[in-house]
């Protein structure tokens, strides 16, 4: 159908299929590099071989170049494939799309509009980045905001520089009454006390490379009713490479 389409603009304007012509060897260059093809006796991916629950599928993506456009393409269609497939009688099984270096390696322009449906769309994303301001650089400081909202839970790291998730957090969780004892010159004790934030933000940033600071997120087995904890969980972090895996 493509194809046709391609073929039918034979009959428009020179200025018309000039401009057909440009956009369409934006779309299709990437599928020109034997990288990205692969040899010819290669099996072509298609999402439907992701509905084995054994499936995984790996991609490595530059962070730059017209081959990061496939890497966007194959996960578009697959994203697309699996929102099809929640209105079936038997729905897709859960899809989780993890990726690491997001704004470098996957510049995926629907990817805010995936985050707020995700759950209709039977897709879990799990992404990493260095830190969210780079999400200003890669679409916009609007979208860069709301992708700091609409995100279900946000694991901050050690080192991190994320004031502004971890002051947003601190004032979710609200206010307390502080007790103040005084001392005046004769020495004369006086108590008053202030309504005041329970944490500033720097209270929430980890201090170790073994903790992290999960904004949103609930404990694994948690009661689905038991209310978040709006300043976040402090959880202790494992180095994997620690535990015989294959062993278990």
């Amino acid at each position: 159908m493509f194809a046709e389409e391609l073929a039918n603009t034979a009959a428009f304007s020179d200025r018309l299929r000039d401009s057909i012509q440009a956009t369409m060897k934006q779309a299709v260059a990437p599928w020109w590099r034997g990288s990205v093809v692969g040899p010819p006796e290669a099996k072509p991916f298609i999402p439907t071989m992701l509905e084995d629950p054994r499936a995984t599928l790996f991609m490595v993506a530059p962070a730059d170049g017209i081959a990061a456009a496939a890497a966007v393409g194959v996960v578009d269609a697959i994203s697309a494939h699996w929102r099809d497939g929640q209105t079936l009688p038997i729905p897709l099984q859960h899809l989780l799309i993890v990726c690491d270096e997001l704004c470098n390696t996957l510049p995926w322009k629907k990817l805010p509009v995936v985050i707020t449906e995700s759950r209709s769309m039977g897709i879990s994303v799990l992404a990493a980045v260095q830190d969210t301001t780079q999400f200003a650089r890669r679409y916009n400081k609007e979208i860069m905001e709301e992708l700091r909202r609409v995100f279900p839970a946000i694991l901050v790291l050690s080192g991190s520089q994320e004031k502004d998730l971890l002051e947003d957090a601190a004032w979710a969780a609200g206010r307390a009454e502080r007790h103040k004892i005084g001392t005046d010159h004769a020495g004369r004790q006086s108590q008053s006390s202030e309504m005041a934030q329970v944490y500033e933000g720097s209270d929430l940033l980890p201090k170790k490379m073994s903790e992290g600071r999960l904004l949103r997120g609930s404990r694994p087995g948690a009661d689905p009713e038991d209310a978040i904890e709006p300043a976040g969980l402090k959880v202790d972090l494992y180095d994997l490479s620690a535990f015989d895996i294959g062993a278990a």
